[in-house]
């Protein structure tokens, strides 16, 4: 893989994540763009942790040919990437002159809303202390440190690049900027809608098997390209005999939880993005007077 015949057509960035990190709502900007292609039928292929054994043209076909005349670029968000022992390596290996994006945030409110996530959808039936240890996922994909290395030595400085999801949370414009710049486009303004809109808000399973039968169900969907039955069923409003909003206080952790959930990562959010500074683009063209980079306030964080 990574011929130039093979990638022919593919994505030339990827939004890897990690999981909780403002990629559906950067997902639902670029779906406004008409200079942007996106995956046909679905947010996320899962090719390159789930079906690469299927081969590139399985990943091709969620991308239609387009002529010169018209070419536009060709964007994947998928924030299951960050984290997976193979993806990065796969992405690096079969599209050797795409962008990575790494999306990050408040490493234990990004732990929190995953924990959460995966409560969502059934697979995390215990309470949260059984979870807060360095290897389980709601954890280990919110040490940005490790991350980004592992990012650097696959594609090397020029090709990674790091946004931060505060700014998206108090300077939505700015960070759409951003979003562009790593497109290399001139700056497009986010709908009045989406800014006022909230991705992902936080919900409950009404029962935890249920929730987790529904999810195998849809993976399943995925697995034969069949994204267009889980979109309809989505669009029918199903999701709310499967899953509620949570009552107030429901779920939220505990302050020795956040305590524990710091000291297992072991790093310093805000050392961290000072250090990855360099990889933060600059706003793009049109976007008009240049907005410093906005810092995560760590509160009214819920999604």
């Amino acid at each position: 893989m990574g011929n130039i015949t093979e990638t022919a057509d593919l994505p030339t960035v990827i939004f890897v994540g990690p999981l909780k990190t403002g990629t559906t709502w950067i997902h639902d900007y670029l779906s406004e763009m008409d200079s942007v292609v996106l995956p046909k039928g679905t947010k996320e292929t899962f090719f390159f942790d789930r079906f690469y054994h299927r081969g590139v043209s399985f990943y091709r076909a969620f991308f239609p040919t387009e002529t010169t005349a018209t070419k536009r670029v060709r964007v994947e968000v998928a924030p299951s990437y960050a984290g997976h022992e193979l993806a990065l390596e796969r992405i690096a290996a079969t599209l050797p002159t795409a962008r990575i994006v790494l999306t990050v945030r408040e490493p234990v409110q990004r732990s929190l809303s995953h924990y959460r996530h995966e409560v969502r959808y059934g697979h995390y039936p215990e309470p949260l202390d059984q979870y807060i240890n360095p290897t389980d996922p709601i954890i280990s994909r919110s040490d940005y440190p490790e991350l980004l290395e592992e990012a650097l030595r696959l594609f090397g400085a020029d090709r990674v690049i790091v946004l931060d999801f505060g700014e998206l949370r108090h300077s939505p414009e700015a960070f759409s900027a951003r979003v562009c710049s790593c497109l290399r486009l001139t700056y497009q303004a986010p709908s009045p809608a989406l800014l006022a809109s909230a991705s992902n808000e936080a919900r409950v399973p009404r029962s935890p098997l249920l929730a987790r039968i529904a999810n195998d169900a849809v993976d399943t969907l995925k697995r034969f390209r069949l994204h267009w039955i889980s979109n309809v069923a989505r669009a029918a409003g199903l999701r709310a005999l499967i899953e509620r909003v949570p009552r107030h206080g429901e779920g939220e952790a505990t302050p020795q939880q956040r305590e524990l959930i710091a000291a297992t990562l072991r790093f310093d959010y805000e050392e961290f993005l000072a250090a990855a500074a360099v990889h933060v683009p600059e706003p793009a063209r049109g976007f008009g007077p240049h907005i410093p980079r906005a810092q995560d306030k760590r509160s009214g964080d819920s999604a």
